[in-house]
């Protein structure tokens, strides 16, 4: 996908014709509307090229409430994390301060190193381009059903990085041989998580809030939860759940050091996505596209998934983005620059289809009312020639 797109797309009139923020914000309440649950939805679009910034919200805080969400409500990002961890690397790389190609031997603790070896795998084989793309062969503790019943059973307790590693060993057999085949893994960014922290000598929230530049593209209501303080005067996170069990208040050490472990709202994932994927956040022009190369394997995939982000559809067009467990999908669509944010209450439905309508119908929405604006301001600026 060409981001230099871009810079083909001709300018737009200073003054569009309609504001699209009501029909976005019918999409939200349509599906909550349709929803038999007692929904939350939140949403983020922002496409300058047509004079569009909104965010939207719709239904409740949570299942057993009548609050209903605002629009700039936190929530966890779970697995969007990645994303953010996946960029601070390639600083890091940028810095020289690690290679794409490095053995992760050379930068993980000894002890790391034994337990990786205890579960049958070789650190001197693995590369930081698998950690990053999937492709190591590490076991995923973070899907493990008995990992899932620890977690349930006791939503207090403290988990470590490194307890979350032993896990992954214990429980599981490597899935293949490094650079084999892609399998989604949290325990590959667990390990990335301490790597950018050896590398970098500064803990992990602190470098990618730096490395990333938050305060410079405005993301005020972004922090990494427990490692880092809350911004003063933001709204109460939204509820959020694993199956019918609400795991606002568990302790957020079960998905905390790189796999997840930030707090976010869909404006701020607006700004970072349309920052990282212009290129704004990285110092050298080619890391952008290295970050976007394809995740290699012994078997060629299927589907498009590069060392950073997959491909995304919405509506016709195909973007770049990171989906998280809990309902959020951020991404970044270079043909016509729109960011999109989006952040829906698992429903029950959506679960017992395992198909995710509500999110299907969202996006569909969402993209159709964007791509009706855009047509209403090419339009007004033909009718001005």
């Amino acid at each position: 996908m060409a981001l230099t797109a871009l810079a083909a797309l001709p300018a737009l009139s200073a003054n569009p014709p309609q504001p699209a923020g009501p029909q976005l914000q019918a999409v939200l309440n349509e599906v909550v509307a349709g929803s038999k649950e007692h929904l939350g939805v939140l949403a983020n679009v922002s496409a300058p090229r047509i004079h569009l910034e909104w965010s939207g919200a719709a239904g409740w805080a949570s299942r057993e409430s009548s609050s209903r969400l605002r629009a700039n409500q936190p929530f966890r990002i779970a697995s969007v994390t990645k994303v953010f961890v996946a960029a601070a690397t390639f600083r890091l790389i940028e810095e020289g301060r690690l290679g794409l190609y490095d053995p992760i031997s050379i930068h993980i603790t000894p002890e790391i190193a034994r337990i990786l070896e205890s579960g049958g795998y070789d650190p001197a084989r693995i590369t930081i381009a698998e950690l990053l793309g999937h492709t190591s062969g590490l076991y995923d503790y973070a899907m493990d059903p008995s990992y899932d019943r620890a977690v349930q059973a006791n939503g207090r307790k403290m988990w470590t990085g490194t307890e979350q590693i032993q896990w992954a060993m214990q429980r599981g057999k490597p899935i293949g041989r490094p650079g084999e085949k892609y399998s989604y893994a949290d325990t590959n960014y667990v390990i990335l998580g301490q790597i950018i922290e050896r590398a970098s000598g500064q803990a992990l929230a602190a470098y990618v809030r730096e490395a990333l530049q938050f305060h410079a593209i405005g993301m005020s209501s972004t922090y990494w939860e427990m490692l880092e303080s809350a911004p003063r005067g933001e709204p109460p996170r939204a509820h959020q759940y694993f199956d019918n069990v609400d795991i606002t208040d568990y302790n957020p050490s079960m998905d905390l050091y790189g796999g997840g472990g930030l707090v976010s709202t869909t404006a701020d994932l607006s700004r970072f996505m349309r920052s990282l994927l212009t290129g704004r956040l990285f110092e050298d022009r080619s890391t952008l596209a290295t970050s976007l190369l394809p995740v290699e394997t012994e078997r060629p995939m299927t589907h498009g998934r590069s060392l950073m982000l997959a491909t995304v559809q919405f509506g016709r067009h195909t973007c770049w983005g990171h989906a998280g467990y809990w309902g959020t999908l951020a991404f970044y669509c270079p043909d016509i620059d729109a960011a999109v944010a989006v952040n829906i209450d698992q429903s029950l439905d959506d679960q017992a289809d395992g198909a995710g309508t509500n999110i299907r119908k969202l996006l569909s929405g969402l993209a159709s009312a964007l791509d009706g604006a855009a047509a209403e301001v090419e339009g007004a600026r033909h009718d001005h020639r």
